[in-house]
């Protein structure tokens, strides 16, 4: 029996349950046995540095059973390979690896070094769980998994085209802070706020269902409202404590990253919070060209091509040509550079110089 109907008859036999709603935290993944190839980004003293793929350092820090929560920060996509989208899927999580993709693979025993394989032919980080056939994991079905930053589900298609969409919408999303269960209906507003990193929005609208739990004495929506509430101050203390550091460390660019989410999401002195510290370390040292370097990339890659660079259509070629002139205009090897250089060398490998 081959490996893919072998992951088929896995499904139909026991009836694989749908993951439960989307918008709300992802179920767990419910698979015992794992198999973890991490694929590491190639160096070469030929090009310089590159920056690692953030599911790299993710990886390296799991145990024998990792669990969802332990890859916070990353978008990952879960699928067996009875999925019908599962090539559109691998293309996209290998695509935007260093925006911090990760494809989880669920098969049989029988097909663990053909997913290993696949893993280690481009060096992609990835998982690979092992199906049994008593498996009642939520995912082993024919579709694949979008989970996005922070935890939440935020798609399950088989259509490339869907797949696409959510995975875009996933990457745009900023990381916050896992939740512990789902919550009641009543918060989605609220919740849809929070994923998408509208922290100030997401408070406004949790304290209003909140206040009317606590009148029509709703206790179960009471505490529910809650949490996300807690969440939401400790999130804030926590980005407000990244700044403290990044700017202690002359952090450049974690700070234009904070900027963009502390300015979106809340209001107020802590909204402006980033925004300062980027300008007490202006004020104090000689990173205004470290500072320039990163916002031009961010700038460069701001309509990045989706399958970019592991294709050269819809721009791609366009987008690798002024890769090679931003690293030719600066002499700097810091953060922005070394992304950009691994994008190019990713880049060449398939298709040459542009």
């Amino acid at each position: 029996m081959s490996g893919l109907l072998l992951a088929a008859c896995v499904l139909l036999a026991r009836g694989a349950p749908a993951p439960q709603a989307l918008g709300q935290p992802a179920p767990a993944f419910g698979i015992e046995r794992w198999d973890r190839p991490a694929g590491e980004v190639r160096n070469s003293s030929r090009t310089g540095s590159f920056a690692p793929d953030p599911a790299v350092a993710v990886l390296g820090k799991l145990g024998s059973t990792p669990a969802l929560a332990d890859l916070a920060g990353l978008v990952v996509l879960v699928q067996t390979t009875a999925a019908p989208a599962r090539d559109t899927a691998y293309a996209l999580a290998e695509a935007n690896r260093d925006r911090g993709t990760l494809l989880v693979w669920l098969g049989t025993e029988a097909e663990l070094p053909e997913l290993r394989d696949r893993l280690a032919h481009e060096s992609m980080p990835g998982l690979v769980g092992v199906l049994e056939l008593t498996t009642d994991s939520p995912y082993a079905r024919g579709a694949t998994a979008v989970i996005g930053r922070s935890g939440e589900l935020v798609a399950v298609s088989a259509v490339p085209k869907e797949l696409e969409k959510a995975v875009l919408e996933a990457l745009a999303r900023p990381a916050a802070l896992p939740l512990e269960r789902p919550l009641d209906a009543s918060l989605a507003p609220a919740l849809a706020a929070y994923w998408t990193g509208r922290y100030a929005e997401a408070r406004k609208q949790a304290t209003r269902t909140l206040e009317k739990a606590q009148k029509s004495g709703a206790s179960a929506l009471q505490e529910d409202a809650g949490h996300l509430l807690e969440r939401l101050d400790e999130l804030e203390r926590t980005l407000l404590a990244r700044v403290d550091r990044a700017l202690s460390a002359s952090d450049v660019e974690a700070l234009v990253e904070l900027d963009l989410v502390l300015a979106r999401g809340f209001e107020g002195a802590s909204a402006k919070r980033a925004d300062e510290a980027i300008r007490t370390l202006l004020a104090h040292s000689l990173h205004a060209i470290r500072l320039h370097d990163c916002r031009k990339l961010q700038e460069l890659l701001e309509d990045r091509p989706t399958y970019f660079p592991r294709s050269d259509e819809d721009g791609g070629r366009n987008l690798a040509k002024k890769l090679v002139s931003f690293l030719r205009s600066t002499s700097n090897d810091a953060l922005s550079q070394q992304r950009a250089r691994g994008l190019l060398e990713r880049y060449r490998r398939r298709f040459g110089e542009p």
